[in-house]
């Protein structure tokens, strides 16, 4: 090993480094032992990673341990800032090297174990390397990466689904299986369900752990509530912020007097209207309890100023689009009062349709000409949903 790196040094200083002999070798996965070839990238791996022990099919070109050791020890003379006392001087020479392209007849590249997940999720090209890959990942408890700056890309883990195909984690849902069955009518389209326990041979005992583990990654068991581009908003939504702005007096000084653009990107649910559409009054109820963070926004009749809500107007007489700086209505909130999911003599009717009677008393005679929310009504939500009268009738009170 030692000879093989002293030529390799010297072919990167006065050799072809179009050309490399046959002089260093891989390890792991396919390829393993084979020489590198010129111009190849290649990983330096620091850190414990045989404890990791990555899938054999991890597809990545890493340079073998003894080359790399013995690579770091004749290299580190080059580099006299480098104390030999330091106690990461392998760590640093290692770096040194990728970042000064010190060896130009190949393209080195460096990764420690925190980057074990990107090198295993990158290989993963079948249903069945992506059941090794969740396997691998509960083995070992791989945390997600955490990336340190806003422009820095997630990983896109790409986990199995239920019906074998491969997908993004954020695509996947926990659903009946793992005790959620009302998430099987929460998702559609582009969602699917992960795959129960026993595809990946864990114990029934440990689906609170598994689950909890996954969720950090990003597999939902409720939709997300995320930033949107809302394309075609309702008309009572649209008009209630097209008076909210000219209100805050955006038009004064100007020539404009009207609204005739406007563009909004808040937090929403994809695909909210048609999810209420397909679910019972129960399904809708106990969503809401179950999802704390749903909870939350529908709480709020505007959206708080943490949440980066946007919206864009122009005026008549505006030749671009101008930035609101005012309070922003919810949306959320707005879908919710709006669309007919709750269902009554024998209709669906929405919550502005329904006159609330449990709580006003003097609206019952009105149940003759109007539908009308009664106490019965309430009782018997929260009798089939097995939860106290007051849950709902509080979860009732955000659409009045």
């Amino acid at each position: 090993v030692e000879d093989r790196v002293k030529v390799f040094i010297f072919c990167n200083s006065y050799g072809d480094t179009n050309n490399l002999p046959k002089l260093l070798k891989t390890r792991y996965g396919l390829g393993e032992g084979r020489w590198l070839r010129s111009k190849e990238e290649c990983f330096f791996l620091e850190g414990d990673f045989d404890a990791l022990k990555l899938p054999s099919w991890v597809k990545v070109t890493i340079l073998a341990e003894e080359d790399q050791r013995e690579l770091v020890k004749q290299t580190q003379p080059m580099f006299k800032q480098i104390s030999t006392e330091e106690a990461s001087v392998r760590s640093s020479v290692i770096r040194s090297i990728c970042m000064q392209k010190t060896y130009p007849c190949l393209n080195f590249n460096y990764r420690d174990k925190s980057h074990a997940l990107r090198l295993v999720n990158s290989s993963v090209s079948d249903f069945n390397k992506a059941i090794e890959f969740v396997k691998w990942i509960w083995k070992y408890k791989i945390q997600p990466a955490k990336e340190t700056t806003e422009s820095a890309q997630k990983i896109n883990c790409k986990f199995p689904s239920f019906d074998g195909d491969v997908m993004s984690q954020d695509k996947l849902y926990f659903g009946r299986v793992y005790g959620h069955p009302l998430s099987d009518c929460l998702f559609s389209g582009d969602y699917k369900a992960f795959p129960s326990l026993d595809v990946f041979g864990i114990d029934s005992s440990e689906s609170e752990q598994f689950q909890n583990h996954f969720k950090e990654f990003g597999v939902l068991i409720y939709p997300k509530i995320e930033l949107l581009d809302i394309e075609k908003p309702i008309d009572s939504y649209n008009e209630q912020m097209k008076r909210r702005i000219k209100d805050a007096g955006v038009f004064d000084g100007t020539s404009s007097v009207d609204i005739v653009n406007i563009h909004y990107k808040v937090p929403y649910i994809k695909d909210l209207e048609s999810i209420l559409n397909n679910l019972t009054t129960q399904q809708v109820i106990q969503w809401i309890l179950s999802d704390s963070r749903l909870t939350e926004y529908l709480t709020y009749a505007d959206y708080p100023s943490s949440d980066k809500a946007d919206v864009l107007y122009r005026g008549n007489n505006q030749h671009y689009d101008r930035n609101y700086y005012g309070s922003i209505c919810n949306y959320i909130l707005a879908i919710f009062r709006n669309t007919p999911w709750i269902f009554i003599n024998g209709e669906r009717k929405s919550p502005i349709e329904i006159l609330d009677a449990y709580s006003y008393r003097n609206n019952v005679p009105f149940k003759r000409f109007l539908p009308v929310l009664t106490i019965d009504y309430v009782c018997e939500i929260a009798s089939s949903l097995k939860v106290n009268i007051e849950d709902v009738k509080s979860i009732l009170s955000y659409f009045s």
